[in-house]
């Protein structure tokens, strides 16, 4: 599965945004196999967040804060490319190409999307300029849609893949009693993955440290999860509700409410994945930059001020005010 599934992914024209499978060796006496994969040499979303995390605290030449935050042209290229993994795993095809899919393909959820999974290539020429590609990698827990169970790493997993204790098997109140457990209720689903990608959006709006995460709880009558502080401390600034102090000043709304809505705790309340693909890429095809171009078309001095740490940077540098290309 390790190999065939995401090969299955990269036979396909459209499999810009996933990690070349390149072929396998098995070695019969220590039954073990390697997998040959493309190179990405920028690293993985967990490293980016580490290089922003790190500058955070720096000022410029100037002595002005430098903006610790991943620039939002940026976290439109990462969106659109994990919504279009996740939509090929989903049918193999983008919306409206259905004629262009394969016969043979079968559908399969990742169960495994997070900052440490999604690798960075070198920017391409002719879309998000100077951006550095993501693309979807580690298909080591992806099963075929119909054999889903529970699998994938606390915090970043859907919560209808974890196991529940039944929580209202003791309660006093005879209503709360009858009320079926979660694990009956949502089985695992196909949707998981969907919820990842929100999750992992999430992440790197805040900037939280991809091997702590916070786990998220639950609320339906919330419009997205809140970290594990219930209720939050407002009052330090930390956040406001999933949102860590000034994101939602930072990022747009259109982005924000995508985001919540992939991570809403009923996958049937969730945006499926042909509608989340339409979404990111209607706005970053028809959002206009400074110049009258797409979003995805502009190229970085187009953009002002754009910090953007691609690969290993010094801080030193930073000081000096030697903003990242």
């Amino acid at each position: 599965m390790e190999y065939a599934l995401p090969r299955s992914l990269n036979d396909l024209a459209e499999s810009f945004n996933i990690v070349e499978t390149r072929g396998y060796a098995t070695y019969d006496p220590s039954k073990t196999y390697t997998i040959y994969l493309e190179y990405c040499p920028r690293g993985s979303l967990a490293d980016l967040v580490k290089r922003y995390q790190k500058i955070r605290t720096l000022r410029d030449e100037n002595g002005t804060p430098i903006s610790g935050r991943i620039p939002v042209r940026v976290m439109w290229s990462i969106f659109e490319a994990l919504a279009s993994t996740v939509c090929l795993m989903y049918q193999g095809h983008f919306p409206g190409d259905g004629e262009t899919s394969r016969n043979d393909f079968s559908a399969f959820v990742h169960r495994d999307i997070k900052p440490e999974n999604i690798f960075l290539a070198n920017p391409d020429s002719n879309f998000w300029p100077q951006v550095p590609v993501a693309k979807m990698g580690d298909f080591g827990l992806a099963v075929l849609a119909d054999d889903v169970e529970k699998q994938g790493t606390n915090g970043w997993k859907a919560p209808e893949m974890i196991e529940y204790d039944a929580p209202f098997e003791d309660s006093e109140d005879e209503f709360l009693e009858d009320l079926p457990d979660y694990n009956q209720l949502y089985p695992p689903h196909v949707l998981c993955d969907v919820w990842s990608l929100g999750r992992v959006m999430l992440a790197l709006m805040n900037l939280e440290d991809p091997v702590d995460v916070p786990e998220l709880r639950f609320d339906e009558d919330d419009v997205a999860p809140g970290p594990f502080n219930d209720p939050p401390d407002k009052t330090s600034g930390k956040h406001d509700q999933s949102y860590y102090a000034g994101v939602k000043e930072y990022y747009p709304d259109e982005m924000r409410r995508l985001v919540e809505r992939c991570l809403q705790m009923n996958p049937e309340d969730r945006v499926d994945p042909d509608t989340l693909w339409n979404e990111v890429h209607s706005h970053v095809a028809a959002c206009k930059g400074l110049r009258g171009r797409p979003l995805r078309e502009m190229q970085r001095d187009c953009l002002g001020r754009e910090l953007l740490l691609m690969e290993h940077v010094e801080t030193r540098d930073l000081v000096k005010g030697q903003w990242a290309t």
